[in-house]
């Protein structure tokens, strides 16, 4: 069974559905770093709980803090609506392994 893609927002609500961007850039003291949005497992944003910086968590256990590029995601939601969503209303965003 696959398990679902979730969008949580900043005032708790949530939508599964599918992450339509097919990569993202974050900034870290690594340099730049583009991460194919398959490899993503989880995304937590600046501003939440525990997260003193915008942070990708990769399903093979890696981590990466820094300042992610652009302004919202792409997301298509279980109804099939496409939406752009802003980083300031999302919390976290957890994907199965089979996004974009």
């Amino acid at each position: 069974m696959r398990m679902r893609n979730i969008l949580i927002g900043r005032d708790g609500s949530s939508l599964s559905g599918d992450l339509l961007d097919k990569s993202i850039t974050i900034a870290s003291t690594l340099g730049r770093v583009r991460v194919k949005a398959s490899a993503i497992a989880w995304i937590h944003f600046n501003g939440t709980p525990g997260a003193k910086a915008d942070e990708l968590w990769l399903h093979n256990g890696d981590r990466i803090s820094g300042v992610i590029s652009g302004t919202r995601l792409r997301w298509r939601d279980s109804s099939k609506k496409t939406r752009a969503v802003p980083y300031r209303n999302i919390h976290s965003v957890v994907l199965s392994g089979g996004a974009a």
